[in-house]
């Protein structure tokens, strides 16, 4: 330790007492500001995050409205072509409505290396091939394509969540309350859409197969099973809410 502390002691020793206070003043203010610049770079880069995630949940609603109007277009386009006319109406409606959907996340992602990637240009041709063509289509086919199309979009959503930081929230609370929002509750809303689009076609035709049966039942299965995940989590989020007030 003597030989460590040795030249400043033997500085110290040299100078007079004014310039000592000067120097170990100089020693400490050089700590404070060493402390307060690593403070400042914490605290710009978590607001650097905080936003990035303000326009990530922006980008995500985007995306599940876009979700929500392929959903409805798929019930509506089947009810159609398995005979019920009345709803062309709304089909053509949610067709306009994901044309100017998918227009808007081009323009809110065009800085960002995924809003050019092949998962979103994926998503844009398929859309592209069933809006020319969904109405050459058997409606079980129509379904499956519609379907095929929303897993895309699904896994999309996750890979936005992913470029805007969201799935790495450092609060178990927030955490899981995004990863319900996310992961969760959209593979939710798609089996009770499958369910939907299915129904009405039933209904449309007044008429059920045994296969269409068992598809509905296992449907049902799914969801509750889904459903039940997505509690646990919403349940966590809870908690650690919770506990953080208390």
């Amino acid at each position: 330790m003597k030989a460590l502390f040795g030249p400043a002691i033997t500085l110290m020793n040299r100078l007079s007492y004014p310039k000592k206070y000067l120097v170990m003043g100089s020693m400490t203010s050089l700590a404070i500001l060493i402390l307060m610049f690593h403070l400042f770079t914490s605290l710009s880069s978590s607001i650097r995050g905080a936003r990035e995630e303000l326009v990530g949940i922006e980008r995500l609603q985007d995306t599940q409205k876009l979700i929500r109007a392929l959903q409805i277009h798929r019930g509506a386009s089947t009810a159609v072509l398995s005979g019920n006319k009345a709803l062309e109406d709304t089909r053509a409606g949610r067709e306009k409505e994901i044309g100017e959907l998918i227009a808007s996340v081009d323009k809110a992602l065009d800085d960002r290396a995924l809003g050019k990637g092949p998962a979103w240009q994926s998503i844009k041709d398929k859309w592209t091939q069933l809006r020319t063509g969904w109405a050459q289509l058997a409606p079980p086919d129509n379904l499956v394509a519609h379907t095929q199309l929303l897993a895309d979009a699904i896994v999309f959503q996750v890979s936005v969540a992913d470029d805007y930081g969201l799935m790495l929230d450092p609060e178990p609370d927030s955490f899981y309350l995004i990863d319900a929002v996310v992961n969760k509750l959209p593979g939710i809303l798609e089996s009770l859409g499958q369910s939907r689009a299915r129904g009405t076609a039933i209904l449309t035709k007044k008429e059920i197969s045994e296969q269409q049966k068992i598809e509905m039942a296992a449907l049902l299965a799914q969801i509750d099973s889904q459903m039940r995940l997505a509690r646990i989590g919403l349940d966590k989020a809870m908690r650690g809410d919770a506990r953080r007030r208390a």
